[in-house]
């Protein structure tokens, strides 16, 4: 047995022969990495035989790319994989494009939940997505959706649930031009949602933990504000606003459950709270809404129309920043689900990072998600201009140097993409990867 720092990274298989790379312990990679670059331990590097000294240098640069991603927090070109791209396998086959340094593991909490019943969870399909990821030596960006995918235990009755009050919604996205999508949630700064939520956060740390899982784990995106999607946003549609009589009146319902901004900026406050226990030494993500991401209603209870509640939700957006900023003091990431090739990218989202001295990481759009295929490279949703190669990559440059970015914003963290896009546009994720990790 040979120790490097305090680590052991190699031994003998038996009482003799030559020492050997210990691979039964992924820290095993971390350690001799670090002792190769740690000055105080040099001296050891000549008692190893030849032969496991030149099998540890071949290995280490062979996993250094990985490996910096996890020391480091999240750099390059991550995988956003969408149902679609589950079922027909393309996220599997996009897993092997050169240049991907990371794919996101996305669950509803519902689905870490799926037998029904109350704070009983089943972690098989997130570790057999894991294990997929794991498979190609990818990082892991760690998504767990509330809203729309919270579990219906929530809603039930003692003993079977937690009984808390429901919600009821009805949402179309891209301000009405996508389809009517049911959601059910509680009002997210009740006490029994934010422990319960905190509760799973914690459950589902201890079992990566326990099965080694959580050394693949170098970003967690920040949820329990959610709708449809990953991002911080509440329903806030009407009818009237959206066109279509199937939306609810989000407003409001909101207004009759007792919405108050000051009620969600105390949410925050707990949730990234719970997220700075759960993942200690793990980077967090926060993808924001810049419009319309929350209802328009003051703290004193009113309904406004949306043009005078703007000031009111931009100041809550503000604030959210901030105080997520503080729970998660370095190593907290601002992003926004959005990039195309023919507009800059969102100079509000910039300025977010920018004000808070956050680093800032990018979503490109999926305007064409509905027809199983991932981003738009000009238009918008409905009326969009497809992307050819060299469009596709001015889309991702929008974002890897964005325009009023300084300090930490200055250079995109990473850029999630959709798995058909990977696939199809190869040689600009190679690019981007390239000018992402410099």
């Amino acid at each position: 047995m040979i120790k490097f720092c305090g680590k052991i990274i190699l031994r003998r298989r038996s009482g003799r022969g030559p020492a050997e790379p210990d691979f039964r312990c992924r820290e095993y990679f971390l350690a001799a990495r670090a002792f190769v670059a740690m000055r105080s331990c040099a001296e050891n590097l000549i008692h190893l035989p030849l032969n496991a000294l030149l099998r540890l240098i071949v290995l280490l640069l062979a996993l250094s790319p990985s490996l910096a991603v996890g020391a480091n927090g999240p750099r390059g070109i991550y995988l956003y994989p969408y149902p679609y791209s589950l079922r027909n396998g393309d996220w599997d086959r996009a897993m092997a494009v050169p240049g991907v340094n990371g794919t996101a593991v996305v669950l509803n909490w519902a689905e870490l939940s799926a037998s029904g019943q109350v704070k009983a969870y089943d972690f098989a399909e997130l570790d057999r997505r894991l294990a997929l990821a794991r498979a190609r030596k990818l990082a892991v960006e760690l998504v767990i959706l509330a809203g729309r995918g919270v579990p219906a235990w929530v809603f039930a009755a003692p003993p079977a649930g937690l009984w808390l009050k429901r919600l009821d919604f009805v949402y179309s996205h891209h301000d009405g031009a996508g389809p009517c999508v049911p959601v059910a949630m509680p009002p997210p700064w009740e006490v029994g949602y934010l422990n319960a939520f905190a509760e799973m956060l914690e459950r589902t740390a201890q079992h990566l933990r326990a099965n080694g899982a959580m050394d693949d784990v170098t970003v967690v995106k920040l949820t329990g504000l959610n709708t449809e999607t990953e991002e911080l946003r509440l329903p806030a549609q009407t009818p009237w606003e959206t066109g279509k009589s199937c939306v609810t009146d989000a407003v409001t319902t909101w207004r009759d459950a007792g919405y108050r901004p000051a009620l969600i900026s105390q949410a925050m406050t707990q949730l990234a709270a719970a997220f700075a226990r759960a993942f200690p030494d793990k980077w967090v993500t926060l993808p924001v809404i810049l419009a319309n991401g929350f209802p328009p209603i003051n703290d004193q209870g009113q309904a406004l129309p949306r043009g005078k509640a703007r000031g009111i939700n931009n100041a809550l957006l503000d604030g959210l920043v901030r105080a997520a900023t503080t729970a998660l003091p370095g190593r907290f990431i601002v992003q926004l689900d959005f990039l195309i090739a023919d507009q800059p990218a969102a100079p509000r989202a910039v300025e977010l990072a920018r004000t808070n001295g956050l680093p800032i990481a990018w979503q490109t759009n999926l305007f064409y998600g509905g027809q199983g295929r991932g981003a738009a490279c000009g238009g918008k949703f409905g009326q969009a201009t497809p992307c050819d190669a060299a469009s596709y990559l001015a889309l991702l440059e929008r974002g890897i140097h964005p325009a009023g970015g300084a300090g930490a914003s200055a250079q995109a963290r990473y850029i999630e993409v959709f798995p058909f896009d990977a696939l199809t546009f190869s040689t600009a994720i190679g690019s981007a990867h390239t000018a992402l990790t410099r």
